[in-house]
């Protein structure tokens, strides 16, 4: 079955995911703007990467080399056509991280918001695990399970509705434990909520030696 993640147009996409009922692009944004001001990583790989929401609040001056992955390879056209002017040190791959080893020196700090929902809990951690220095930093942000949002909330762009079927909510407990299986301690977690009443939690790992 084709991944519906290369079936859903960006246009769809990013306007779902700023509509007011769902206002998670600002969230996801602020929530990785947080951390690059807490942590100033001088490298960073943002997987899941869409069309780059989020690479404007990385500071070119602080962090010199960007690598931003996605599934979809017009999503990260348009993400390199958009930022590679702005972020000298961008590097764009088209991979699946549950499933291809990226062949990038690592980093000092790995963004995934919302990804580990639509792959296999512990080859999407290890394929995360793989872009990781020695001392990295991994922060994931999950969606909690609610009794009154769907998880993949109904909005006018039709086209979201085709990740149902693969949705599969991640419990913290079961992230946290993955993790250390991988050699990650857990450094900081917080759970943020959407204007729309959805709730996240927010982990910051760093790797072992």
């Amino acid at each position: 079955m084709p991944n519906p993640w290369l079936e859903i147009p960006l246009g769809e996409y990013e306007a779902h995911m700023a509509h007011p009922a769902i206002d998670q692009a600002r969230l996801l944004a602020e929530e990785l703007r947080g951390i690059l001001r807490t942590y100033r990583p001088h490298s960073v790989a943002i997987v899941g990467a869409a069309g780059g929401n989020g690479l404007d609040q990385i500071d070119a001056s602080v962090t010199t080399r960007t690598v931003a992955v996605d599934i979809n390879p017009a999503y990260a056209a348009e993400l390199e056509r958009r930022y590679a002017y702005r972020l000298p040190g961008l590097e764009v791959h088209v991979a699946d991280v549950e499933y291809s080893k990226l062949h990038v020196p690592p980093v000092e700090f790995v963004y995934a918001a919302l990804l580990l929902e639509y792959v296999d809990l512990h080859r999407g951690l290890a394929g995360l695990r793989a872009l990781c220095a020695p001392l990295g930093l991994l922060a994931i942000v999950t969606q909690l399970p609610s009794r009154f949002v769907a998880p993949v909330t109904p909005s006018p762009y039709s086209s979201l509705q085709r990740l149902v079927p693969s949705m599969q909510l991640v419990s913290s407990e079961s992230l946290e434990a993955a993790a250390r299986r991988l050699g990650f301690s857990l450094q900081a977690s917080h759970q943020v909520s959407s204007a729309a009443g959805k709730s996240f939690v927010v982990h910051v790992f760093q790797l072992a030696i």
